[in-house]
């Protein structure tokens, strides 16, 4: 992983290019005189949503599973 760092005039310059290099995972600092850096990083999904979309993909039900050990006997009565 690649650190680049720019002043801010610069990253106003090259502002599509400083996003792209985020986006590849590069990390890229924006300094200004007397302030603290910034730093830019792509936003990542947490590892929750990773697992939800992978389960969303990994399994796939087009029916009900359980209607084969589903009891298809009349309803007992029970007095309360």
């Amino acid at each position: 992983m690649m650190k680049y760092a720019y002043t801010t005039r610069e990253a106003r310059q090259h502002l599509s290019e400083l996003l792209e290099a985020a986006r590849k995972g590069e990390e890229v600092l924006i300094t200004s005189p007397n302030q603290s850096s910034v730093r830019l990083v792509a936003d990542r999904p947490s590892k929750l949503s990773q697992f939800r979309t992978w389960m969303a993909s990994a399994v796939e039900i087009d029916e009900d599973p359980l209607t084969e050990v589903r009891d298809r006997a009349p309803a007992r009565k029970v007095k309360l």
